[in-house]
């Protein structure tokens, strides 16, 4: 077995609907709302949301998955505060 590829991901919040610094305030502010914040992907079974769901199973969140088709409409809605977070890969 070897490793092919890395790709980093990051946590992508819309300040408006989420003003966190840290990712303990965002775990502590979905925590306060389960199952009401939303968090767009790519789609079903991409890369940003099988991350998200390690991450909410680790973390013991539970967010609403909207899906989108292809990541542009998912930042989109972002930006436009019909979803609360994401998780994206960096600009390089």
């Amino acid at each position: 077995m070897s490793l092919l590829v890395t790709n980093p991901l990051v946590i992508t919040v819309n300040p408006a609907k989420m003003p966190v610094k840290t990712t303990a305030e965002f775990v502590a502010a979905i925590k306060k709302e389960p199952g009401l914040v939303s968090y767009g992907t790519p789609g079903n079974g991409s890369l940003p949301h099988l991350a998200v769901e390690l991450f909410r199973l680790q973390s013991g969140i539970d967010a609403l998955h909207v899906p989108y088709k292809g990541g542009g409409p998912a930042v989109q809605d972002l930006v436009g505060g019909q979803t609360s977070f994401m998780f994206a890969s960096p600009s390089r």
